[in-house]
């Protein structure tokens, strides 16, 4: 059998540049030919049956289908968040691969987890070589290294994004707290007091300005509450007090910068304030550089509004039924 030179580039341009010993020999690679391959110096030998194509370019993800490929593991926790994308990981270099408590390897280049449940609902396979632990497995693994907080912000951007559902997570979590996982009480909780109709949290911003006025004691908002307006449109402000109709809007200069955006926020602030609604808006920068000192000055706010007498807050929903 011959050497199928088109099969063997696909798998290294799809693979970042790698192949292993079992793929070279289902391209037709005789043993003696992939010796040819390597002391050619076309391919460097890796170990543990991986090769990978000199010159070719080195990247983050090359370096975890490595580490999966050569340990037969799964990308996992910062690691597998990079791979999709999540937030609020904080900064670690390191390569996270787990494996099956009855695995015995050990290689320096990457910090290897071992556990006994893997089921293969909490993995991912692609077709470059990656194997890595699904979003709601990465989210649960994560808590114990960056905080009950930061996941629930994953889990969020996870349902705006329509990439993971609540359902997902909430199995997942029931599955490890049978094991008694470090922290998954705290992710199992989380999940529970999170209602299921609640639309997610759209950014990081509006979910730590949440946690910053809960933190000084203001009651805690209605997250993405629905407001019709008086045409019937129906819009959903970040943060709202419906008792006190009272809203705070968390912008971010990067998507309400723009005109188009800018415009429709003018309108939407409008419409609110003309059915009776107090509007506040916090930016990005607030949150960043002035955090609490913002938070006391939005909850002196919403005690002042809270202060309103309930005559007045029926003339603003008579107000509401006028303009409708």
């Amino acid at each position: 059998m011959r050497l199928d030179e088109i099969a063997l580039a696909d798998h290294t341009s799809r693979q970042h540049g790698l192949i292993t010993r079992a793929q070279l020999l289902e391209v037709g690679a005789s043993r003696a030919r992939i010796d040819t391959l390597t002391t050619s110096g076309r391919f460097e030998i890796l170990g543990n049956g991986v090769y990978r194509l000199r010159g070719c370019a080195r990247s983050f993800e090359q370096s975890v289908a490595i580490g999966c490929l050569m340990t037969d593991g799964s990308a996992c926790r910062a690691t597998a968040g990079r791979l999709f994308g999540m937030r609020r990981l904080g900064h670690d270099p390191r390569i996270h691969i787990l494996v099956h408590n009855d695995r015995r390897l050990s290689d320096r280049r990457y910090l290897i987890h071992r556990t006994r449940l893997i089921p293969p609902t909490h993995l991912l396979e692609r077709d470059d070589g990656i194997r890595l632990t699904t979003q709601a497995r990465t989210a649960a693994d994560l808590v114990g290294e960056i905080g009950i907080e930061r996941v629930e912000s994953i889990v969020e951007q996870a349902l705006d994004r329509q990439t993971a559902t609540i359902e997902d997570f909430v199995e997942v979590a029931r599955q490890l707290r049978k094991r008694g996982r470090r922290g998954i009480g705290l992710f199992d909780d989380m999940l529970s007091s999170r209602e299921a109709w609640r639309r997610p949290v759209g950014s990081d911003y509006e979910l730590r300005f949440a946690h910053a006025l809960e933190g000084i004691g203001a009651p805690p908002p209605v997250r993405q509450h629905p407001i019709r307006l008086r045409g019937g449109a129906v819009v959903h402000p970040d943060l709202a007090w419906p008792e006190h109709r009272f809203v705070v809007e968390v912008n971010h200069s990067t998507w309400h910068g723009r005109a188009e955006q800018t415009h429709y926020d003018a309108w939407r602030y409008r419409e609110l304030r003309i059915i009776g609604w107090a509007v506040e808006v916090v930016t990005d920068h607030d949150i960043d550089a002035r955090l609490m000192p913002t938070a006391r000055d939005i909850a002196a706010l919403l005690r002042q509004r809270s202060s309103v007498s309930s005559t007045s807050t029926s003339d603003f929903r008579s107000a509401e039924r006028r303009t409708a």
